[in-house]
């Protein structure tokens, strides 16, 4: 006989600096919502991170869907303090115009 769980666990862990990735892995949260964002279904995320399970990305795709309130503020504290360490990074620069002249080349 069939036995149905009540409950399941969510495949995410939150790490000492904060960054919250799938269990088991290097993946972070906002890489899997990022892909989900931009239109890619479960399959096509796990073909840009086969060491996930599909079962690890549905459950991701169900706690965002679930909590979609903290995991966007979340998102967005990530992404704020990821712009202020690029800030940081350019007003150190020993070479200010070097990222112009890397972005120029990159449009060639």
């Amino acid at each position: 006989m069939l036995t149905l769980e009540k409950t399941q666990a969510v495949p995410r862990s939150l790490r000492t600096d904060g960054t919250i990735h799938v269990t088991g892995s290097r993946v972070t949260l906002d890489s899997v919502i990022g892909l989900y964002r931009a239109g890619q279904s479960g399959g096509e995320i796990q073909r840009s991170f086969p060491t996930l399970s599909l079962a690890q990305i549905y459950g991701v795709l169900h706690y965002y869907h679930g909590h979609q309130e903290e995991v966007e503020a979340y998102l967005q504290q990530r992404q704020q303090q990821a712009e202020q360490l690029r800030r940081k990074i350019e007003a150190n620069s020993p070479n200010p115009d070097l990222r112009a002249r890397l972005l120029n080349r990159r449009s060639r």
